[in-house]
């Protein structure tokens, strides 16, 4: 069967293009002509050349920008739609053409072939004041989405939902680095708060407990295991065969994670990785103390107790 990726070249997209290389069957990347010869030198490291390909076109135009010929080889494909905005500080207008508009054509696209949808959302759907959990049961439940970045997200995963489509929806809590050897695109987001945290522990006495922070889990998740997850949870045997692939279904991918799909391949992503602020506080020390423009190897974070039996 043949699957189509947009956002491939991206920090996510990248790692999940790792596993899809891995699958029977051929890939096609959608990417802007700007940035074929990247993604191209990505698909020769990967060593896939025999059977993903780069697809030239752009998620702001109708049908992807993508040609008939091209369009006849995706009919009935796994569509796994990764393209987005996911910089907070972007405008307004950037956010409302890659997340809102991209998704329309997307959906649009998906429609027209026939395609199995694969929309990677966010939490911050539950826009920024949320308290509490926000489950994969829940969407519209009056949130405050007061920035650009959360009320384009929410529109993108409003118009899977109602689009007919099968789909699945994957929404990541904060991604980092890579688990494996910590690699990241840009330090930021998640990043920026071990600062604070680090500065609030070393302020005070070891023993004092650092209360609302301490004991608390943050939800980050690094790149490799949401890819992984969205793999696993798209296109594995077990999921494939089930007949609940044919109702609509959204998986948070986040660490201890209670979807059912996590706990079938014993060599899949496991879900109970979590941490507190004090133990990522610790892992960044080295970081936060580097010159700015140091470059970042590898950062290690240790869950703070072992994965539970059959979780």
């Amino acid at each position: 069967m043949a699957r189509l990726v947009t956002g491939g070249t991206g920090f996510i997209g990248r790692h999940l293009l790792r596993e899809l290389a891995k699958r029977d069957g051929a890939t096609y990347v959608l990417v802007r002509q700007a940035s074929r010869q990247r993604l191209e030198h990505v698909i020769d490291t990967l060593g896939a050349a025999d059977r993903m390909h780069a697809l030239t076109g752009d998620i702001t135009a109708p049908a992807l920008g993508i040609g008939e010929d091209d369009l006849a080889r995706l009919q009935g494909a796994d569509l796994f739609h990764l393209a987005a905005v996911y910089d907070l500080e972007a405008p307004e207008e950037a956010n409302e053409r890659a997340n809102v508009t991209g998704t329309r054509h997307a959906v649009a696209l998906a429609q027209r072939l026939g395609a199995r949808f694969h929309h990677v959302s966010s939490i911050a759907v539950a826009g920024g004041r949320w308290k509490g959990k926000f489950t994969e049961d829940m969407f519209d439940e009056g949130q405050v989405l007061d920035h650009p970045y959360y009320r384009t997200k929410f529109e993108a995963e409003r118009m899977v939902r109602e689009s007919g489509l099968r789909f699945r929806i994957y929404r990541p809590g904060l991604v980092i680095g890579s688990s494996q050897n910590g690699a990241a695109d840009r330090i930021d987001g998640p990043y920026y708060a071990f600062k604070l945290i680090q500065r609030l522990r070393n302020a005070i006495p070891p023993w004092v407990p650092l209360f609302g922070l301490e004991g608390g889990e943050i939800n980050v998740v690094p790149v490799d295991f949401v890819a992984r997850a969205i793999d696993l949870n798209a296109l594995s045997e077990a999921t494939m065969l089930d007949h609940r692939y044919d109702n609509v279904r959204v998986t948070q991918v986040l660490p201890g994670s209670t979807d059912p799909d996590f706990n079938g391949p014993p060599n899949g992503p496991r879900p109970d990785w979590k941490v507190s602020p004090h133990d990522i506080a610790d892992a960044v020390v080295m970081l936060l103390r580097m010159p700015r423009r140091t470059t970042i190897s590898r950062i290690d974070v240790k869950p703070t107790k072992p994965p539970r039996k059959g979780q």
